[in-house]
C-alpha cells in the first residue's frame, strides 16, 4: 500500500468515525434499532439468557484486561514478541478510544420503557466497550492465527471460534439490552479500523525485519 493510498485511507477512516460519532451523539437511537432489539429479546428463553450472560461476561472491563494480559504473555513465551507488543499497544489503545468516545458522544443507553434491561451499566452507550473489545482483540488474534498456525484444520477451527465470539459478544449486549445495535455496529467499525492500522503496521515491522 503506497504513502498516498495509506493517507487516503486514514482520511476517510477519520471522516467516517467524526461523522458515525456526531449522529450517535445527534440520535439517541438509529432506523431499526429498536425493532432489531426487541425481535433479538423476543427469542427470550432461561438457557438463552444464561448463554448470553456468559459470553457477555467474557467482554466485561476486568475479564477482558486479564484476557489481554495473558495473550500478552503467551505470546512473548512463545517468543512472538513483534506479535504480543502489538496486540498490547492495540488493546490499551482501543480502550482509551472507546472510553473517550463514550464521553464525547453521551448516548444513553437504551431505555426500560423499550426493551427488557437485563444489564444495568451506568456508562454512555456507544460505543459498545464489549463489542470494541472483541473486534480488537479477537479480530487480531483471528489475523495472526492465519500466519502462525500452520495447521489448516486447527487454524480453521480456532478462526470460526474467534469469529463467533466476536459476533456473539456483540449480540449479547444487545439481548441484554445494554446496548442499542447501533452500538455495537459503531463498535465494530471503529475498532475494525483500529484494527486494520496496527495490523499494516504489524506488516511493515514484520518486512523490515525480513
Amino acid at each position: 500500500m503506497s504513502r498516498v493510498t495509506r493517507l487516503l485511507f486514514a482520511t476517510l477512516a477519520l471522516l467516517s468515525i467524526v461523522f458515525l460519532s456526531y449522529a450517535a451523539h445527534r440520535f439517541t437511537r438509529f432506523p431499526l434499532d429498536l425493532e432489531f432489539a426487541q425481535w433479538l429479546q423476543g427469542l427470550h428463553s432461561l438457557p438463552l439468557t444464561a448463554v448470553m450472560r456468559a459470553v457477555s461476561f467474557l467482554g466485561s472491563e476486568w475479564v477482558s484486561m486479564l484476557t489481554v494480559l495473558g495473550g500478552t504473555l503467551a505470546l512473548w513465551l512463545m517468543r512472538f514478541r513483534l506479535e504480543a507488543i502489538f496486540v498490547a499497544l492495540l488493546n490499551c489503545i482501543g480502550y482509551g478510544l472507546s472510553l473517550l468516545l463514550k464521553v464525547l458522544v453521551q448516548r444513553p443507553r437504551p431505555s426500560g420503557e423499550l426493551l427488557s434491561i437485563l444489564d444495568v451499566t451506568n456508562r454512555q452507550s456507544f460505543p459498545s466497550g464489549h463489542a470494541f473489545y472483541a473486534i480488537i482483540f479477537f479480530g487480531f488474534l483471528f489475523y495472526i492465527a492465519s500466519t502462525l498456525v500452520r495447521n489448516r484444520a486447527a487454524r480453521l477451527v480456532l478462526q470460526i471460534f474467534l469469529g463467533g465470539l466476536v459476533l456473539l459478544i456483540g449480540l449479547s449486549r444487545v439481548y441484554l439490552g445494554a446496548h442499542w445495535p447501533s452500538d455495537v455496529a459503531g463498535a465494530y467499525f471503529i475498532g475494525g479500523i483500529l484494527l486494520v492500522f496496527f495490523l499494516i503496521g504489524l506488516e511493515a515491522f514484520r518486512e523490515r525485519g525480513t
